[in-house]
């Protein structure tokens, strides 16, 4: 049994940050305790006691949350009444356990190496440190996480305390696990490749390839990676790069003896010919549960320096509802109205990754009821829903867009969506379609929501096909979310707006926020994306302009003109709110 470390004792605290049990010195040899007037106390009257806020404020939230059906902590965090730190501070008092603050208490290499980073992440469970030689302190972040607790005891022989932290602090340690996982996954594929016994070496170089590639899998999934690129190198090695927020970050370097096992093995996982090494091939495969339970979707590339292969993350958990993609009031009650009607064409344009799938997908999602029937083709299909019949796309065998429309139209639905309108003929069937009385939906790639009508002229349907059938068109970019643990208060002045694109005389200087960049964040200074909208309603007088075969420079007015938000000033405005940065805001608009 592994002896404590020499590290300073892990020591709980009280709401207020000071050490429980009255001993200066402290110990953890004892179970964590809290003031016996805090317990089954409710979470605003902790919170008064604590002096994290007045009773009035207290009393405020308390009318709010019976309102809006909200808990009191999450009305005063959404205040900025409190911080996430002592929200969970005062949960901690009121369930009997301590808080930790991950950031600043001293960890010990030997319970962090306890489970490994997969399991920690299954559990959303950390061991910190050794309160003695058999007893192991465990951060979490949910009181009720006792599976976690059961489960870390039975696997590592030990007992187990809970300590509480906040989801912020257990993510950013699980990812910094994650990084060291793959990297010892790595020094070890490597000490493998260099050792000098022959016997048993192929044995061995397989189990480290699978090892290095699981732990890849498992550190894209942990830092919300959406893709994978493994890009083969002059020397024979690869290189390993995850997506992240839109933009790539190397994660590591696989040595050239593994190189080609590694790839091997991941085109054995996704069904694909192992000796075709010449063509690009296109396969599949999942994850299971304990590996986060995603697709994933594998395409090759033959290079000058060997097979490349860029893997998409599917992770079916994460497709968000339309309510929190970030549409404004005004945008989000147009797509509404729009969603509702029983016939009619709704569009998502934009540029690759821009979102629109995404927002199909959610539209989706509130359009799949059971008096419906919802049929999708697609290429890829990215996303398996429940209760709806989705088709992928095979030129091959002869079904592409256009054909299987067809044969989806005489399949009596109510709602289709057609994954991308890429020629005449599939724009024309799905705009008949949607005169006919389904509810189509489908992307277009333009850079506005006013050039798609144009655009679907410009493919060879008739103006007043696409007059009479267009609703609602809806252009996306998605932006990245500034960190909102290090993100630094700046003045955004007229000089910078100026520059950013920004040329309204009513401009005026505002205090925004700037990237800054933390562990937190991966020293990126971004976490997360939301999406930019502008929102066209086709009515009377867009149909009009449309049929006189007017610019959509001119429909893009008309538009606004009427109300709709452009997707500069849904940047802008972002920008004001604090939510993503001025750079951030002209560059996925391409202000000039």
């Amino acid at each position: 049994m592994n002896p404590p470390s020499d590290a300073a004792p892990l020591r709980p605290v009280n709401g207020s940050g000071e050490p429980l049990g009255g001993n200066s010195t402290g110990s953890v040899n004892q179970a964590p305790v809290t003031s016996p007037m805090l317990v089954g106390r409710r979470i605003g009257e902790i919170i008064s006691i604590l002096g994290f806020a007045t009773d009035e404020q207290v009393n405020s939230a308390v009318d709010e949350a019976r309102e809006t059906g909200r808990a009191t902590g999450r009305v005063l965090l959404d205040r900025g009444t409190i911080s996430k730190d002592q929200l969970t501070q005062s949960i901690a008092a009121r369930t009997q356990l301590p808080y930790i603050d991950l950031r600043t208490v001293e960890l010990e290499d030997r319970a962090l190496n306890a489970i490994d980073a997969t399991t920690a992440t299954r559990y959303r469970a950390v061991p910190v440190q050794y309160l003695d030689d058999d007893t192991l302190m465990v951060a979490i972040s949910e009181p009720a996480n006792v599976l976690a607790i059961d489960d870390i005891a039975l696997m590592t022989g030990l007992n187990v305390r809970a300590a509480l932290t906040t989801d912020e602090q257990l993510d950013e340690l699980l990812s910094r696990l994650s990084r060291s996982d793959i990297k010892k996954a790595t020094k070890s594929a490597e000490q493998v490749g260099t050792s000098t016994a022959a016997e048993g070496q192929n044995e061995d170089d397989e189990k480290a390839s699978a090892k290095l590639l699981d732990s890849l899998f498992a550190n894209a999934m942990r830092q919300r990676a959406s893709d994978i690129h493994l890009d083969p190198l002059e020397n024979g090695s690869l290189r390993a790069r995850f997506r992240i927020d839109g933009m790539a970050h190397d994660a590591t370097t696989v040595a050239p003896h593994l190189a080609g096992r590694l790839m091997a093995r991941l085109k054995l996982l996704a069904g694909m010919d192992l000796a075709q090494r010449q063509v690009p091939q296109d396969g599949r495969a999942s994850l299971d549960e304990s590996a986060g339970g995603a697709t994933l979707r594998v395409a090759t590339l033959p290079t000058i320096y060997g097979e490349s292969a860029a893997i998409r993350v599917l992770d079916r958990k994460n497709v968000p509802t339309l309510d929190r993609l970030g549409f404004d009031d005004t945008a989000f009650e147009r797509l509404q109205l729009a969603l509702r009607r029983p016939n009619g064409a709704i569009l998502a344009t934009g540029p690759t990754g821009s979102g629109k799938t995404t927002t199909l997908y959610a539209a989706l999602e509130q359009l799949n009821t059971p008096e419906r029937t919802v049929i999708t083709i697609e290429d890829p299909v990215e996303y398996p829903l429940d209760g709806v019949k989705q088709v992928q796309v095979n030129p091959k065998r002869g079904l592409t867009f256009a054909a299987g429309l067809r044969s989806i139209l005489r399949s009596d639905p109510d709602i289709v969506m057609v994954g991308e309108i890429r020629d005449r003929e599939t724009a024309q069937i799905g705009i008949e379609a949607a005169l006919t009385g389904r509810l189509v939906l489908s992307t277009l790639h333009t850079n506005d929501a006013a050039s798609a009508v144009t655009r679907l002229a410009e493919m060879g349907v008739e103006r007043y096909l696409v007059a009479s059938s267009v609703e609602c068109v809806v252009a996306s970019r998605l932006a990245r979310r500034l960190c909102q643990q290090c993100r630094r208060p700046h003045e955004v002045d007229v000089e910078s707006l100026t520059g950013a694109g920004f040329a309204d005389a009513n401009l005026q200087p505002f205090m925004g926020y700037e990237a800054v960049g933390c562990e937190r964040c991966g020293n990126t200074g971004y976490r997360g994306r939301v999406g930019l909208f502008e929102v066209l309603t086709i009515d009377d007088e867009i149909r009009q302009l449309m049929l006189d075969r007017r610019p959509s420079s001119e429909i893009d007015a008309a538009a606004r003109a009427k109300g709709m938000i452009g997707l500069h000033e849904c940047a802008l405005e972002r920008v004001r709110e604090g939510v993503i940065s001025l750079a951030e805001a002209a560059r996925v608009t391409r202000i000039e």
